[in-house]
């Protein structure tokens, strides 16, 4: 078995400690999405004259993208938090997995990253939020398609039922997604659940994995990765439904 790093789980916890820090942050988001919109507001206008000069133009070009790079940093601090109440319901996977394909393909088409899936037939059903599980799913593969890109790889979604990979008594479903063409650094393996922890360029916030993390916790599923030998692989454990 590949040697993991796992997720911690949310270290605040549920209580008020938690709430108090979720209440901080979705209220810093809202104050600064309310300020970057001015900027890209006024930025807009500002572009639609005709006689800017080249140099004066691109000035306002780089003001308003900082502006919607910071709108787009705040919305990814909001998943951070508690947010929405979670709504548990039970999903058969077979279909949910399918229904979910047609975005991803659309993604590493996008990417230019080839994506090959192998799902078990007839997975039992799990009982969480489907709109987390989904965007879970979806953060984890658009990281993984990203990476592949960078590297000229390649992406694979594998899907077992229980007692395939985990012990049949353990009854989990388990979700291995898999990149080529890029590994993460031995010095940073052990903080990839870290907020602004990244292996790629700059332009990047470094919080796909902190996200992923907070929302494999709400759903009280086990996520963790590996990388060596250029593949990545994210392994995610989803309890079954009872």
């Amino acid at each position: 078995m590949d040697s993991y790093i796992f997720a911690p789980p949310t270290p605040l916890g549920k209580g008020p400690v938690r709430a108090y820090y979720d209440r901080l942050l979705k209220g810093l988001a809202h104050k600064l999405n309310n300020q970057t919109s001015v900027v890209q507001g006024f930025s807009s206008l500002l572009l639609m004259q005709d006689d800017l000069s080249e140099e004066t133009r691109e000035n306002i070009g780089h003001m308003k993208r900082s502006g919607e790079e910071t709108s787009t940093l705040m919305g990814r601090i909001l998943t951070l938090t508690s947010g929405a109440q979670s709504s548990e319901q039970s999903i058969h996977l077979n279909d949910f997995l399918g229904v979910l394909d047609g975005s991803v393909r659309k993604l590493s088409t996008a990417a230019e990253v080839p994506y090959e899936t192998q799902v078990a037939a007839d997975l039992p059903a799990v009982k969480c939020d489907p709109s987390r599980l989904r965007e879970l799913l979806f953060e984890l593969l658009s990281n993984a398609c990203e990476s592949a890109s960078a590297g000229g790889g390649q992406v694979a979604l594998d899907v077992f039922g229980p007692g395939n990979y985990t012990a049949e008594s353990d009854q989990r479903v388990d979700i291995f997604i898999r990149n080529s063409g890029m590994d993460f650094p031995p010095e940073k393996i052990s903080e990839a659940f870290s907020p602004f922890v990244s292996t790629k360029s700059g332009e990047h916030f470094g919080l796909g994995l902190s996200v992923a993390a907070v929302l494999a916790d709400s759903i009280n599923a086990r996520l963790g990765i590996s990388s060596e030998n250029g593949t990545t692989k994210v392994w995610l454990s989803i309890p079954a439904a009872e």
